[in-house]
């Protein structure tokens, strides 16, 4: 170079005196000279220019033109305003400050009558309230690194303290007043998208890297932010509202050539109820250091090129740490917030769409976000909020809910695909936990909390989120997908936490924050204004016309989310009311546990496509429920369960599927096992009816406070149907739970529902298939012999349809039923019952007092009883409501009802009133006018015990011409009518002694009739009663009454319809007819043998049409109801009818001898049983064992 060559040293010529220079080389070695001390001069910053400005104040009125008059409406001051540039050689630096800014409303004064201040720094004396610092170095400086850090430019913002007042009539003026003074704004142009040229992913991987710069360490831009104090005042024209106070926010942001770094620290914020007589002064504040710890770190093309595959390299991380907040949640403070809020409505709707343009934008950067596969990692730890919500305003009771701690974090991983790609698809998977989870109950006093009970003891959750980063794509896999696992969760809840829970949602979430809204002075003043504003909005509104064009190509339904999680359980723990005063709060008693309540192992998946379809299920494995009450001994404290045998299968799975044709929704439950205990179910119940007793005077005050909202229009109802079976589920009603042979009612079914709805049609089929109730023990295994069944197996249909506006038509169908009444059963009945109705002690003032007087002479004047007094003519009538007919339809119809009327001893007892009847009936307009019109054909036998044949107690009725017979016929009607014949109407009657003038005139007031039911019969009524139907009768009352009076313990023998006692002395062999059931046998086998002595039970066969089993109970037909025995060793007897009450003798030949010998059949009737003895014609009974009889 030119530097090079010249400052080479001279030669040694130059000592010659007779050499002469070139005078151009002199001037170039004088050049080279000051061209060295230049440079060194140049490596100093030098000042070159240096400037300050500052105004000490500035004023700003805005007025309103009012009658010629200027009103100011707001008055911007601002104080020590000023800037600073100082421009060196290698940097520039730019300052500006404000020292004090307030902002007023001359219009409106304060509790003090000065004016209102919406903006104000008057508190702060000392410090500027804003100070800004611009500094920007010569990369090429020679301190670039000592002096500046690398920091090109930086940026430095202070504010030190500035208060904000919220005052409500106030900022309306003044948003009003702002809103008149806006230009008219002017239609914009829709402006076409530019397209863009998409790279193909196919070459993403084959960039390469550009090289390091050296200037990669080198900041470009370094800003810093710091904020003192921020506190906001929001106010009424009558009252303050709240206080916030925001300190400490302090935020940097670093740029770099291959990064940027932003931070951000948050110290404190805390929220001030201005209510001087709050309880909870402090709505949110916070309990540790900071308010939270941000820092986010971008990288630029961290992941481009071969880089791409390597998963530890992201584009973007965010460290996130957040910091204990409690907030306080009063329902009336939050409520003045809100209508302070919603005073603003039109800045809200300019909000609102303000939300919409960016949201449309972040859309769109999320797209694009999509299709390049961004990375964000991920360490997020929040120490969850405490939110604490008083019973009221001025309880002392509070429910805390501590939200525990919250960790995020992430990893990638490249997805398992079946086909290559030449861009590898990326999968976010998120890991987050919410641990330290729980509920309780607590007492605020003396600024802190004194005890804690615990509702929800601490839990854990575990959810694992996975993001499909290349779902423009790549749809082998889910979008997003979700699945997690929700550990134990035990609730434990007692009447006082229920009752605090539902005054809570009473009290606090009831009280209004009696806000009032703006005054209508303000209305009144800025009428004009918001007239002016909305003509000027009006004209200025932007419309924007595009056109799409669409080309139908079939789409690839994809899925969108799945959610897959896991519960393992769910308990809750009821407990009985602690009576007992001054107890510790914080602990449980185990002895006032009364149940316990458990879901065992829920699942739940849900999946959503892309075509809108969404598919979900829900699955329960077991519930159970518990009798925890130590007091008690039970049998078993099992209440409800899954069935024995079936823990393979699940109790209940939901299924749900959504789509273009509707919704479908499939409920299954099965094998359940449910224990109705009266009295426990009435306890558990008492519980949850005393407190909400004790909650109901202010939900009353709470249904008065809250406006009535407007009704939301009704939305078009798609299709929707819905299936719910249920299959093979046990009831066993019981009333005592000590003892397991204890009187229970067992009811077993199948239950089926349907049901379909579209906006043409509705349509719902219900079936109840195989219903059956028995009487027996409680246990299982104490059922055995001792079962009556009370309803016979019967189905039950119903069906209803309505099409579009016409009326709506259902059926029910009973093809037959079968119900038994016995001693037993009404036992049984009456014990369970019996629960549901506690006998309270009646005490001496309940007792009516015999009025003295009651017998004496009284004046008709001087008594008012309502049937003497006198009518008024001029008195109005009462509106009568017209009932318009709806045209609706019931159609009911039993083939066949057959009710037994039972008596005997033990669960087996003998039929003794048989009535046999069918229905069919119709209802109409059973929402307005019902209409009921129905036929009932009665048939009624009682059993004749001398004789031991049924008879009939209602006569059948003789068809003419034929020999045969037809059922008694009952016609029902009832009919719901409002007659009005006038209140009142006259009915002379001549007094004798009772008054003083015959003259006189009775008014009689006549009801209104609403009902009306109509009993008749077309047909003649006979009923036949003799001596033996008496006596019948009387047997069976008695049954029934000592049934109803005493315990079961007197029910504990059985005895079968028939019992054959073999007394002949020799063992004999029974062939009973096939209209007889052989109790306690092998089944199938038809030849019985009995020894002397031994007893054959035996009763009626079942048949599966009930009118021939109806018939064959009643006629007892010799040809069908007989048996055939054989004495060992001799003939068989012919058949021996057992229909009628006697003794026959019969022939039976010996077979060795021949020789002939009798044999008695004795038929006698013991409390409805037939009791059949063989025995000889002869027979001789010793009672004394040392008496010896010897027969010649």
């Amino acid at each position: 170079s030119e530097e090079e060559f010249y400052d080479a040293l001279s030669s040694p010529v130059e000592d010659v005196p007779f050499f002469e220079a070139p005078s151009g080389s002199l001037k170039r070695a004088s050049s080279t000279r000051r061209k060295k001390l230049n440079k060194q001069e140049s490596l100093k910053n030098m000042t070159e220019l240096q400037l300050r400005f500052e105004v000490a104040e500035v004023l700003i009125k805005l007025c309103r033109l009012t009658d010629n008059t200027e009103t100011p409406v707001l008055q911007l001051e601002v104080v020590g305003l000023g800037t600073e540039l100082k421009l060196r050689t290698f940097d520039m630096t730019a300052s500006a400050f404000l020292h004090e800014i307030c902002l007023l409303c001359p219009e409106y004064m304060d509790d003090n009558d000065k004016p209102v201040y919406l903006v104000t720094t008057l508190d702060n004396v000392e410090d500027d309230l804003l100070t800004l610092e611009y500094i920007k170095a010569d990369i090429n400086g020679p301190e670039l690194k000592t002096a500046y850090q690398n920091i090109l430019q930086k940026i430095k913002v202070n504010f030190s303290s500035l208060d904000v007042h919220l005052h409500t009539e106030t900022l309306l003026n003044a948003v009003n007043y702002l809103n008149s003074l806006l230009p008219k704004q002017e239609t914009k142009v829709a402006e076409e998208p530019v397209h863009e040229k998409t790279e193909d992913k196919k070459d993403v991987l084959k960039k390469l890297t550009s090289k390091k710069s050296k200037y990669d360490d080198v900041i470009d831009l370094n800003i810093w932010a710091d904020l003192s104090c921020l506190r906001v005042f929001i106010r009424e024209k009558k009252h303050r509202i709240a206080e916030i106070h925001i300190e400490g926010l302090d935020s940097q942001v670093i740029m770099k050539k291959t990064a940027t770094e932003m931070t951000a620290k948050l110290k404190n914020i805390v929220i001030v109820d201005s209510d001087e007589m709050a309880l909870y002064n402090k709505p949110l504040y916070i309990t540790g250091n900071e308010v939270f710890n941000f820092k986010m770190i971008s990288y630029v093309n961290a992941t481009d090129g071969i880089a791409y595959t390597n998963m530890d390299v992201v584009d973007n991380r965010v460290y996130l740490t957040v910091g204990c907040i409690q907030v306080v949640f009063v329902n009336k403070f939050f409520s003045s917030i809100l209508a302070f809020i919603n005073n603003f409505q039109a800045a809200k709707e300019a909000l609102t769409e303000a939300t919409v343009q960016a949201a449309e934008k972040a859309a769109t950067g999320v797209k694009e976000l999509a299709e390049r596969s961004s990375r964000l990692a991920l360490d997020i730890n929040i120490k969850a909020p405490v939110v604490i919500v008083p019973q009221s305003a001025v309880s002392a009771n509070v429910l805390v809910a501590d939200l525990g701690l919250i960790t995020v974090k992430n990893r990638f991983f490249i997805a398992k695909t079946k086909t290559r790609y030449n861009l590898p698809p990326v999968v976010d998977s998120m890991t987050v936990k919410l641990s330290e989870l729980k509920l309780y109950r607590s007492c605020y006093e003396q600024n802190s909390f004194q005890t804690e009970v615990q509702l929800l003891q601490p839990l854990n959750l575990e959810v694992a989120v996975e993001r499909n980063l290349a779902a423009a794509w790549y749809n082998e896999v889910p979008d997003i997908e979700i699945s997690g696992r929700l550990k134990p969760m035990n609730l434990i809840l007692s009447q006082e936490d229920i009752t605090t829970i539902l005054r809570t949602l009473n009290e606090n979430i009831g009280e209004s924050s009696g806000a009032s809204p703006p005054s209508q002075e303000l209305k009144d003043t800025t009428s004009r204004s918001d007239i002016r504003s909305t003509s000027e909005h009006s004209a200025g509104v932007t419309v924007v016309t595009s056109a799409v064009v669409e080309l139908h190509s079939p789409v690839k339904i994809k899925t969108t989310l799945k959610l897959d999680f896991r519960f393992d359980s769910l308990t809750l723990v009821l407990y009985n009311s602690n009576s007992k005063q001054g107890t510790n709060l914080d602990q449980r008693d185990d002895l006032l546990k009364l149940a316990e309540f458990k879901l065992v192992l829920m699942s739940a998946a849900v999946k959503m496509l892309s075509d809108g379809s969404v598919n979900a299920s829900v699955k329960l494995a077991n519930c159970t429920l518990d009798d925890k009450r130590q007091a008690i001994d039970k049998a078993t404290p099992r209440m409800v369960e899954m069935k024995h045998g079936f823990e393979k299968r699940v109790m209940m799975d939901i299924s749900y599927k959504q789509g273009r044709d509707g919704t479908v929704l499939d409920m299954i439950v099965q094998e359940i096992y449910l224990c109705a205990s009266m009295e426990f179910l009435l306890t558990v119940a008492d519980i949850f009816l005393k407190a909400n007793a004790e909650s109901a005077a202010a939900q009353r005050n709470l249904r008065q406070s809250l406006p009535l909202k407007e009704q939301a229009p009704v939305q078009p109802v798609s299709t929707m149907e819905m299936n719910i079976i249920v299959k093979n589920p046990e009831i066993v009603f019981v009333a005592d739970l000590t003892r397991s042979d204890a009187p229970a009612l067992v009811v077993t079914s199948q239950c089926e529902v349907f049901i379909k709805n579209s906006p043409e049609r509705y349509s719902m089929t219900a079936a109840v298939k195989e219903i059956q109730v028995k009487a027996c023990p409680f246990l299982a295994e104490k059922r055995k012999g001792n079962v009556t069944t009370v309803l016979q197996p019967c189905d039950f249909f119903f069906e209803m349809k309505q099409s579009g506006n016409n009326p709506q038509s259902a059926d029910l169908m009973i093809k037959s039923l079968t119900v038994k009444v016995s001693p037993i059963i009404i036992n049984t009945v009456i014990t369970i019952t019996s629960a549901l109705y506690r006998t309270a002690e009646t005490t001496e003032e309940e007792i009516s007092q015999i009025p003295p007087g009651l017998w004496n002479m009284k004046d008709l004047k001087d008594l008012k009883l309502w049937f003497l007094e006198e009518s008024n003519d001029s008195e109005d009538t009462n509106p009568v409501t017209e009932l318009v007919p709806t045209g609706q339809l019931l159609k009911m119809s039993i083939e066949s009802v057959v009710l037994t009327l039972e008596a005997g001893v033990g669960h087996r007892t003998v039929p003794m009133l048989l009535a046999k009847s069918s229905f069919l009936g119709e209802v109409k307009n059973w929402s307005t006018l019902i209409n009921l019109h129905s036929q009932l054909e009665l048939e009624v036998h009682y059993f004749n015990e001398m004789f031991g044949v049924w008879e009939p107690l209602l006569e059948p009725l003789e068809i003419e011409k034929t020999d045969l017979f037809k059922p008694w016929i009952l016609e029902i009607k009832a009919c719901f009518l409002k007659l009005n014949f006038g209140k009142s109407f006259m009915k002379k009657k001549a007094k004798k002694t009772l008054v003083e003038s015959d003259a006189e005139e009775e008014n009689y007031k006549v009801p209104e009739y609403k009902t009306v039911i109509s009993v008749s019969s077309k047909d003649q009524l006979n009923i036949t009663l003799s001596k033996c139907g008496l006596q019948m009768l009387s047997n069976l009352g008695t049954a029934f009454a000592e049934a109803a009076s005493q315990t079961s313990d007197i029910f504990k023998k059985d005895r079968a319809p028939f019992v054959l006692i073999n007394s002949l002395g020799l063992a004999i062999t029974v062939l009973p007819s096939d209209s007889f059931s052989v109790l306690n046998v092998e089944f199938g086998a038809k030849v019985f043998n009995l020894e002397d002595g031994e007893t054959l039970n035996m009763e009626y066969v079942r048949t599966k049409n009930e009118s021939e089993q109806f018939t064959a109970m009643t006629t007892l037909s010799s040809k069908r109801f007989y048996i055939q025995i054989c004495p060992h060793n001799h003939s068989t007897v012919e058949k021996i009818p057992l229909t009628k009450v006697g003794r026959c003798i019969y022939r039976v030949r010996h077979e060795e001898s021949g020789v002939e010998r009798s044999i008695v059949c004795q038929i006698d009737t013991v409390e409805g049983s037939k009791m059949i003895t063989i025995r000889s014609p002869v027979q001789v009974y010793v009672q004394d064992p040392s008496l010896h009889c010897s027969f010649i």
